[in-house]
């Protein structure tokens, strides 16, 4: 999805450019804020001109922001009280999917050996019932499943980055329903 001087643009058929945010994977919307959506009381206003967008100052270049970590219930207008965020360095979806990928690499999506509990598979559907509900089937090969984690990563890490600041997901996400 692409925005063009023409408008929105989309090789996915699935896609409306009159309602670009509509019909997304249910995690863009605990994930990002955009134009038009309601946050802390109000609808915003992300585009260059409006309320949250360019030329205001710390406004984002890109027209989005991110949700995710964010207390809605927090003030952020400065006052006397300050109040302390703790930003969660190390994710448990993180943990699991690192384990489903290193059991991809040693045995398969599919096989579990010596003193393991679970497969690829079973580790990456763990992650997955906690948000989406839909499993990934067994039977996979090496190649179909690592393609399958990768996505999987850029929901479950999207916005992560590591304590060194480098991006932890190395390819623009697909914000479409996940496949």
């Amino acid at each position: 999805m692409t925005l063009t001087e023409e408008g929105w643009k989309s090789d996915d058929p699935l896609f409306n450019p009159k309602y670009p945010y509509a019909d997304r994977d249910k995690r863009f919307y605990k994930t990002v804020l955009y134009d038009g959506v309601m946050f802390k009381g109000k609808e915003l206003a992300c585009y260059e001109g409006g309320a949250e967008g360019l030329p205001v100052v710390g406004a984002s270049e890109t027209g989005y922001y991110l949700r995710k970590y964010i207390i809605e219930g927090v003030d952020l207008a400065p006052n006397e009280r300050p109040m302390n965020h703790y930003w969660v360095l190390f994710r448990y979806a993180e943990v699991v999917l690192n384990y489903a990928e290193a059991m991809n690499n040693a045995y398969g999506p599919d096989k579990v050996e010596n003193d393991f509990t679970m497969t690829a598979c079973e580790a990456l559907n763990l992650v997955r019932k906690r948000s989406v509900k839909t499993l990934i089937p067994t039977g996979l090969d090496r190649v179909a499943f690592q393609k399958v984690l990768e996505r999987e990563k850029e929901w479950s890490l999207l916005s992560r980055t590591s304590v060194f600041g480098i991006s932890a997901v190395g390819r623009q996400a697909n914000l479409h329903k996940p496949e």
